[in-house]
């Protein structure tokens, strides 16, 4: 592995973490509105080695109506004008036939599967310094939560599945980063982790534990007070353990 950050050249990159937006390349990033198109797309980022039919995306974005297949038409038409007035061949990102849609995934990459793959090598990995650098690539990619702005039914699971992921990151880069005596950096973690998810007690024990290893009585305090806030307001329960 020549550096777990490295990344193909001359593959476009559909961001989807914290947003949607494409890369071409050689181009600046390019923000994609919430619009239907764009959601279609994202879609398909998301499941990229999947042949979709067009029944089953006219369905689920449409509606099960004569006119699905219409729209479905119409938004892939709109796609390609967008990539063609940016430069890029459709072909490049979009792969259709009369049954089928798919993205070109010789030509398509993804921070959410890069994302996956570093969070699971960094977990899996028994050397501290090669886990940490696969945990602060994944950690680096996490903008915020999948396809931000964005919304759909079919979305909450996949954005729950992500939130959750990115929740055990941060657990094992802060485990990770306190066993490399960086005790600064697994606060910072930490930090981040109660902004995105508020009610996890076990962030705030860290983040405990961390303080009092740094001698910070004041803010270790705080913390404490904190999570026992939560927890009555929340759960109307106690720590589960003595602090």
């Amino acid at each position: 592995c020549e550096g777990v950050m490295s990344v193909l050249q001359q593959r476009i990159r559909l961001e989807l973490l914290g947003g949607f937006r494409i890369i071409l390349p050689g181009q600046e990033p390019m923000e994609l509105p919430p619009h239907q198109n764009n959601l279609l797309l994202a879609y398909l980022a998301l499941n990229p080695h999947k042949k979709h039919t067009r029944e089953e995306l006219g369905v689920l974005f449409w509606g099960d109506s004569e006119s699905s297949r219409q729209s479905l038409r119409q938004a892939l038409y709109t796609l390609r004008r967008q990539l063609v007035d940016a430069g890029q061949e459709s072909e490049s990102i979009l792969q259709t036939n009369n049954l089928t849609i798919s993205l070109a995934v010789d030509h398509i990459e993804t921070d959410l599967a890069l994302f996956e793959e570093y969070t699971r090598q960094g977990i899996c990995q028994s050397q501290t310094q090669l886990a940490l650098e696969y945990l602060e690539g994944a950690y680096t990619l996490y903008r915020g939560s999948l396809l931000a702005g964005y919304s759909a039914e079919w979305l909450d699971e996949e954005r729950n599945r992500v939130e959750a992921l990115f929740e055990r990151l941060c657990g094992a880069l802060m485990e990770r980063l306190e066993q490399s005596g960086e005790i600064g950096e697994a606060i910072q973690v930490g930090n981040r982790l109660v902004q995105v998810n508020p009610l996890l007690e076990q962030t705030y024990l860290a983040l405990i534990r961390l303080h009092a290893l740094q001698g910070k009585t004041p803010t270790l305090l705080f913390w404490r007070e904190r999570l026992k806030r939560m927890l009555r307001e929340e759960f109307g329960t106690s720590p589960s353990v003595e602090m």
